[in-house]
């Protein structure tokens, strides 16, 4: 059984490696996430596999911390997975290709 519809764009964000360190110091959540960036990869590359296999489009928002940090201070969002999700989910972050 299919979870999204084919139409259904699934965004998640991706940092850069040399950045990953200076991202944890900065989230308010990041005991809740991997100390490593190889073990965050892994665990990205493994929720991109599983949308795709049940029928969504992953989308991978490449960011820098800074311009995280300024989308979520100006939309007054928190430095945490509800601000990850939210900068993820905004279309106007996405790589020019991935929008509909």
């Amino acid at each position: 059984m299919r979870r999204f519809d084919e139409v259904d764009a699934v965004a998640v964000i991706w940092w850069r490696r040399d950045e990953y360190s200076r991202m944890l110091k900065t989230m308010t959540d990041a005991h809740k996430l991997p100390v490593s960036f190889e073990e965050w990869e892994e665990r990205a590359d493994e929720a991109i596999s599983m949308i795709a296999s049940q029928g969504g489009k992953p989308v991978k928002v490449d960011t820098s911390l800074d311009k995280f940090v300024t989308n979520c201070t100006m939309r007054w969002l928190e430095f945490d997975a509800h601000g990850r999700s939210q900068f993820a989910a905004d279309p106007s972050n996405w790589p020019a290709r991935s929008k509909l």
